[in-house]
């Protein structure tokens, strides 16, 4: 027997507890939470590659899980046959993450895992009393209940599953992707960037700019990649009031841009021009106010239709 942790000397409230082992071959896996159960805690874990004879330094992994203050419910260390994998569940929310002996991946939410509508009678169906198993395949099977009615014995029993995914999926090389390209620079801030391609098979980026540092964003700027660089960025639209929102739109079918934005004062413009033709000021149609109703409004967002209809929805 081996000590992993124990209770801090300066508290008697500070405890190690939920202790999680995962092992595969040689490597195995510790996880436990140091802090007081059902309250704030932080999760640390260790790692062998020889059957627990050795252990790397404990390390800290709370961090990893976006917005979640609070302690977790609930650990459970999963294997596939690539991967060791970390699933915590909380009061509403659910992650898994993965490691692979390295590193730690970014923690992705499992919504379905928590909560999700019935099917046939769209009411909301709370996820409880999981039973978990992962196969040969590397597949995450789970069942659970329905917790939603206060009467447990009339609730369903819910079965669902997903891969778990590979190394290259959890951990993405950096090598896929290109080295960073600087569209825009200079003591005024850009907002709202936008990326969008289209049928002339470019890619043009649209954000709002103030002319002084400390300026609110009154123009729209654009700038296009032809597959090798990036343009001079050009002003294409003056605002009639300062930007608060930028949404953009491609619609290749009749091979037009459109931008949506919100101002501070609280109305709706819209302006479009043709592809390929973006970075001309003159191509840009004039802003038009679009008429939403009373009230500013929040999260704008703009589609096109094959036949050419414009929606809006905020």
């Amino acid at each position: 027997p081996s000590e992993i942790a124990g209770p801090e000397s300066t508290s008697n409230i500070i405890l190690p507890f939920n202790l999680q082992v995962g092992a595969a071959g040689s490597d195995v896996l510790l996880v436990w939470q140091v802090g007081q159960p059902a309250a704030a805690c932080q999760q640390y874990f260790q790692w062998s590659v020889n059957h627990g004879e050795d252990w790397s330094p404990r390390q800290q992994i709370q961090e990893l899980l976006p917005g979640t203050a609070s302690c977790p419910q609930e650990n459970t260390i999963l294997r596939s046959s690539e991967l060791f994998y970390l699933l915590s569940s909380f009061s509403e929310q659910n992650f898994l993450m993965a490691w692979n002996g390295e590193r730690w991946s970014e923690a992705q939410p499992q919504r379905l895992l928590t909560q999700f509508n019935n099917p046939e009678t769209l009411n909301t169906v709370n996820l409880g009393c999981r039973q978990i198993a992962v196969t040969a395949q590397d597949r995450l099977y789970v069942a659970g209940c329905d917790l939603t009615s206060l009467d447990t014995s009339q609730g369903d029993i819910w079965f669902l599953s997903r891969p778990l995914g590979t190394t290259v999926s959890w951990f993405p090389s950096d090598a896929e992707w290109s080295g960073i390209t600087t569209i825009t620079g200079g003591p005024a801030v850009p907002h709202f960037p936008q990326v969008i391609g289209d049928n002339t098979l470019l890619t043009h980026a649209l954000w709002a700019q103030a002319e002084t540092p400390a300026g609110s964003p009154t123009n729209i700027f654009h700038s296009q990649w032809d597959g090798s660089s990036w343009s001079l960025p050009a002003q294409v639209m003056n605002s009639p009031g300062p930007v608060s929102q930028l949404v953009a739109v491609t619609n290749n079918g009749a091979g037009r841009v459109y931008i949506l934005w919100t101002t501070s004062t609280g109305d709706v413009y819209m302006s479009h021009a043709a592809a390929g033709q973006l970075q001309a000021s003159t191509s840009w149609s004039p802003p038009s106010a679009v008429p939403l109703g009373l009230g500013a409004i929040a999260s704008p967002s703009i589609a096109v239709s094959d036949d050419g209809t414009i929606h809006v929805a905020y």
